[in-house]
């Protein structure tokens, strides 16, 4: 998995925060529109394969909308979507991590050949 992904549902909701943090601040002729968020947004994360696979995956439903003469899904709607699947992805990297270290702690603390009864204050071997 990605390493870029344990932090990005934190970094995703910084830069969208950023972004309306700079509207409140800014003169009101620089203000950023919801879909000029949508573009900076988009190039923040376009290095997160799964990311760049979920906007395929709206821009294909928005295709499909307009061919039937429907409306495309709305900017907050899209930026909401890339938000919820930053979460789910989050964790699912960190549920990753620990099992690996686990396993890797238990590999380190047994190999299967050693005598742990050097550790303890009992006989391993000895009969119950």
């Amino acid at each position: 998995m990605d390493p870029m992904c344990t932090e990005l549902e934190k970094n995703s909701l910084g830069f969208v925060n950023l972004m309306k943090e700079f509207n409140r601040y800014c003169k009101p002729s620089e203000r950023l529109d919801d879909q000029q968020m949508l573009t900076h947004f988009e190039r923040y994360i376009r290095n997160v394969p799964r990311m760049r696979a979920l906007k395929s995956q709206m821009n294909t439903t928005d295709r499909v909308a307009s061919s039937n003469g429907l409306n495309p899904l709305p900017v907050a709607e899209r930026l909401q979507n890339y938000l919820n699947d930053a979460i789910t992805l989050d964790g699912e990297y960190k549920t990753s991590v620990l099992s690996s270290k686990r396993h890797a702690n238990f590999g380190m603390l047994y190999t299967g050949d050693m005598d742990v009864s050097e550790f303890l204050d009992i006989d391993a071997h000895a009969a119950h």
